[in-house]
Parts: structure tokens; C-alpha cells; sequence
């Protein structure tokens, strides 16, 4: 017998949320359950509580990271629909942030739409990780999250410093290759609603687009770190990071990940350049609108 069943008298909303800090990662977990109505919510918070769990307590490194290191990122797990018994088709929203130097502002790393976020669940489920072996599609794509979020926070601080991050999801790939879940294999289709966890890895780990882990580093540590000592240094690495995302669309276009860069940064580099040297602003708005025609509206302000 199910121990929730569709209703209309019970719940057309359930988001509790959990802060807290573990390991690696500060991570902020939501499960909500707009469009399937439950008896028993009980079951949505246990299962909420030990992603919450999971993704927190899990050593993920080898690395000691103190309080203030700690990664902030959020997975926002949305419930569409119970396909078949405790088996449940959602949508997961992934980010992650890091701080900029000398400033209270958070800048994103990753912003992504996981369409393929397909698991089994019940009460009794086992919340746990190995590396060499495909356990099952909810944890499997929580450790993926996982190391792709302090890849990039790796990357951000050090050049390719997330490699080896990145390569930890790459072998979480590789095991989910066998299996029946649609996002994790090649022929997944991307779109710009929603971007599988194959491509998402496969253009953090192919050495044609080396040029994107260096543009990250360019980005952050060369860029928004020095704004506050050195606007103009600042102002350059920006631009070298973009002129980096800008080779890499030119081997491939249309990347994946180069979307989501810009979905997750041309507000912000909107914000870097305001007061750059009108040439400055021209030399940015040139690239921008090549790799990025999407937000072109956005980056007409830097004409101004």
C-alpha cells in the first residue's frame, strides 16, 4: 500500500527548508510538492532531511575547509509526479556561489535545470555514496551535484584546480551509463530549459574547452577578487575571461556550458563594466553579443 496518494484535500504546497553546515558544502535543500497532493507529508520531509544530510555530512574531499570555506549551494527538488510505486519524475534546481574578495557579494557558479531528475524513494531508503558503483539515481545525481559544485569552486580559485573534482563526476558518468535513467548518457537532449548531467561533465572534462576552467579562474580570481584594490586589473581579467568563453565558442557553438555561464553572469558583467572606459565597454559588448546573442537586450546597457 502507498503511504501517499494524489488528494484534493491535502497539500498543494510543502517546502520546508534546512540550513546548515557540514563538510564541503553549506547547502540549503528544498523539496516541494506543488503538483502531487500527499496524505502523509511526513514522508517529503524525511526525505528532504536526509538530502539535507547527505549532501552536508558527506566528506567529499580530502581537504580540511573551515567554517567560512565552506561552499554555499542549494538543490530546489520540485515533484511533478509519482510515475509508478515510490518512483517519482521531478525537476532539480542546482546552484552554487562563492564570496568575492573584500566584498559581501555572492557571485554564482553554477545555475542548472536538471529536467531528468527521475529517482526512487521510500522511508527506508539508504542515503550513501560509492564511487565504483551505480546505487541508485537519487544519490548518484546528488554526489554528481556535488563534485561539479566544488569543481568549479576549485576552479574559481585556482587554475584547473577542479580536475580532479570534475573527474569524480565523471566516473559517477560512467557507472550511471547502464542504467535506464534518461540525462546521463549522450544522445540527452540539451535545451536552454535544461541541461543533462552527460553535457554538463563532458564540457568540464574535455580538453578542447580547457579555455572554460581557465576563463572561471580569469573570472573570479583575476576579476570581481581585485575589484575592490584595482578596478582596472579587475576590469581585465574579466575581459580575458570572456575572450577565453569566446574561443571556446568558436571550436563549438552553442555549448551547454557556455550558456549557463552567461545565464548565470550577464547581469553581473553588466554590473562589472558600468564604469569601465567607454572603449572598454565596447570591447566587452562586441564579445558578449557574439557568444551570447540570448541577452542581448541586457547588454545594450554598457552602450549607454
Amino acid at each position: 500500500m502507498k503511504w501517499w496518494t494524489k488528494s484534493v484535500f491535502l497539500f498543494l504546497l510543502m517546502a520546508l527548508t534546512f540550513n546548515g553546515k557540514g563538510q564541503e558544502l553549506n547547502c540549503e535543500v528544498i523539496v516541494t510538492t506543488e503538483n502531487i497532493q500527499v496524505t502523509d507529508p511526513t514522508v517529503f520531509e524525511d526525505l528532504q532531511q536526509k538530502v539535507f544530510e547527505f549532501m552536508n555530512n558527506t566528506k567529499w574531499t580530502r581537504d580540511k575547509f573551515e567554517p567560512q570555506e565552506k561552499i554555499d549551494c542549494s538543490i530546489y527538488i520540485n515533484i511533478l509526479n509519482e510515475i509508478a510505486l515510490n518512483e517519482f519524475s521531478a525537476t532539480a534546481t542546482i546552484k552554487s556561489s562563492r564570496p568575492v574578495y573584500n566584498s559581501s557579494y555572492q557571485t554564482v557558479l553554477l545555475d542548472v535545470i536538471d529536467k531528468d531528475f527521475q529517482f526512487t524513494y521510500d522511508p527506508f531508503t539508504i542515503f550513501e555514496y560509492r564511487s565504483t558503483e551505480f546505487a541508485n539515481n537519487l544519490t548518484s545525481s546528488l554526489a554528481f551535484y556535488a563534485y561539479t559544485i566544488i569543481g568549479l569552486d576549485y576552479d574559481s580559485f585556482q587554475r584547473n584546480g577542479g580536475a580532479r573534482y570534475h573527474k569524480k563526476a565523471q566516473e559517477i558518468v560512467n557507472t550511471a551509463t547502464s542504467v535506464n535513467y534518461s540525462g546521463w548518457t549522450a544522445n540527452t537532449t540539451n535545451n536552454r530549459g535544461n541541461l543533462s548531467k552527460y553535457w554538463l561533465n563532458e564540457n568540464l572534462t574535455n580538453p578542447k574547452y580547457r579555455n572554460f576552467n581557465l576563463a572561471i579562474y580569469d573570472y573570479h580570481r583575476n576579476g570581481l577578487d581585485r575589484m575592490y584594490d584595482n578596478p582596472n586589473t579587475a576590469w581585465r581579467g574579466v575581459m580575458n575571461s570572456l575572450k577565453k568563453v569566446q574561443s571556446v565558442n568558436k571550436e563549438t557553438r552553442n555549448l551547454p556550458i557556455v550558456f549557463s555561464f552567461f545565464e548565470a553572469k550577464s547581469d553581473e558583467i553588466v554590473g562589472v563594466f558600468s564604469k569601465a572606459s567607454p572603449k572598454m565597454k565596447t570591447d566587452v559588448y562586441n564579445i558578449v553579443t557574439e557568444v551570447d546573442v540570448t541577452h542581448t537586450k541586457t547588454y545594450k546597457q554598457l552602450q549607454r
